[in-house]
């Protein structure tokens, strides 16, 4: 389906790929400005990618993946879910 162009990427379900785990994640700057713990849990795979990137990411075993997500003016988005540790025990 065609989406609002907020972010300027392409994604597909055409070659299903799971990317699931646990990542540490760190924003330069952006509303996110930061280091997180987040989740991952999805099947599709980014085609294309052009902007300002939102985290770096690795994995729980501190391998570094692919940048994740986007910055364009005041819109961001990723597929990573962050976890507040505020509420952890």
């Amino acid at each position: 389906h065609k989406m609002l162009g907020l972010l300027n990427l392409e994604t597909s379900f055409e070659n299903k790929k799971l990317h699931l785990g646990y990542r540490d994640i760190y924003a330069e700057d952006g509303l996110f400005k930061g280091s997180y713990s987040a989740h991952e849990f999805h099947y599709a795979t980014t085609i294309s990618v052009k902007g300002k990137t939102l985290f770096s990411v690795q994995d729980s075993e501190e391998n570094k993946l692919p940048d994740s997500g986007l910055i364009n003016g005041t819109s961001s988005g990723s597929f990573l879910h962050i976890i507040d540790k505020r509420y952890e025990k």
